[in-house]
């Protein structure tokens, strides 16, 4: 599955050239229904011409640029292999493609840029974790969002807990229960052990060994990444993990469970209970802040927040804004001069329009700031953006 990196959103700010045609569709994956998937890129072809006739373009020229996404219609095999969520660019540079993980609202878009905002759950971090499975048998580091969860091979990662401490059966030697928190760090547990003194404390010398060999594994897979890591598994395992663990995002509340069988599916349906809760008290905490700050910018006149794009757009260009709310599945045309940081929002018809949501968030990001692409009755403002900003 090719999947769109981050350091793609700088090559397509950086290279493109008008008409830039953006398409969103949500596909089959499987069985008879795949048939209908060329039918509905067909229909956004059909639309994606209109919109360039509207903006006087010659034929020849129209047909050169829809001319690679045309050729996918009659391709069998790419139909056959499709995920979630296709997004296809066009533009006289070329064609690129991409599947998604996750559905998408179905548009077509032509305009002097390509429309990204859609991508941007791949960035934000709104629904986005790993989850670290560890069973006596297998150790698996999944990654996930919302929708799914897929496997993700880690170099050196250690297999097997039983093969590596050499038990065919390890839970009935570790009989104990789980205490208060302890200087381990705040909020945690420490597993006590009942009976046969010294070889119980061997065996949990043993797991924490173990662990910290995962742990070790890990941390350069994870070093740079900000999201939320999930344990599954028995859960006299999480006390000793996260003793173990150097990763900042280590999730406390993990999956308990005490067998081995259980799919994917259930894995990510537990994770993302998890992790969606997670995310919707960052959410609310970054809200509350915004309005805090608000408040604060109308007492003192030290601006620490902005919701018009006449001062947003700018301050996310210069790296400016912390923390943006943007309204998920909202536009707003206009444009946005680099050189001089005026903005337009009068939403003209013409190819020198741009969605100026979606520049706000790209900007933000290239500048590692926090995005939240939310519903208006999650907006800490009466506005279709507002932002925090750094200075």
């Amino acid at each position: 599955m090719k999947i769109v990196l981050k350091n793609e959103i700088a090559h397509f700010m950086e290279n493109q050239e008008s008409p830039c045609i953006s398409i969103y569709m949500d596909t089959f994956r499987a069985g008879s229904e795949t048939r209908q998937n060329p039918v509905k890129l067909k229909n956004h072809l059909k639309e994606a011409d209109k919109q360039l006739q509207s903006f006087k373009l010659p034929d020849e020229a129209r047909n050169r640029i829809l001319q690679p996404a045309r050729k996918l219609l009659e391709d069998y095999d790419f139909w056959q292999h499709q995920h979630q969520g296709l997004a296809l660019f066009l533009s006289p540079k070329g064609a690129r493609h991409y599947q998604l993980p996750f559905p998408v609202k179905e548009s077509t878009v032509v305009a002097n840029a390509f429309h990204l905002k859609p991508l941007m759950p791949l960035y934000t971090r709104d629904d986005q974790f790993f989850l670290l499975s560890l069973d006596q048998k297998h150790v698996h580091l999944y990654e996930g969002n919302r929708y799914s969860i897929r496997e993700k091979p880690v170099p050196e990662l250690p297999k097997s807990l039983a093969e590596a401490l050499q038990y065919d059966d390890f839970e009935p030697l570790l009989n104990f229960h789980v205490a208060g928190p302890t200087g381990a760090g705040a909020g945690q547990q420490s597993p006590v052990y009942h009976g046969q003194g010294g070889e119980k404390d061997q065996r949990r010398d043993q797991l924490l060994r173990f662990f910290r060999e995962i742990d070790k594994a890990l941390h350069e897979y994870l070093r740079e990444s900000r999201k939320p890591l999930i344990l599954s598994g028995v859960d006299y395992y999480f006390p000793i993990y996260q003793e173990a663990s150097s990763y900042p995002h280590l999730v406390k509340k993990g999956i308990k469970r005490n067998s081995e069988n259980m799919t994917e599916r259930e894995l990510h349906s537990k994770a993302w209970e998890l992790v969606d809760q997670l995310f919707r008290e960052e959410q609310n905490r970054a809200a509350e802040r915004y309005k805090k700050l608000a408040m604060a910018d109308s007492d003192s006149g030290k601006i620490k927040t902005a919701d018009q794009f006449e001062d947003v757009i700018p301050a996310a260009f210069q790296g400016r804004v912390d923390t943006l709310f943007a309204l998920r599945d909202h536009r707003q045309w206009g444009t946005f001069d680099e050189r001089t940081l005026e903005v337009e929002t009068d939403g003209k018809d013409s190819l020198d329009r741009k969605d100026l949501l979606d520049l706000a968030a790209l900007y933000t990001i290239q500048h590692n700031g926090r995005v939240f692409l939310v519903s208006p009755e999650n907006m800490p403002e009466d506005s279709s953006l507002a932002a925090i900003l750094r200075f």
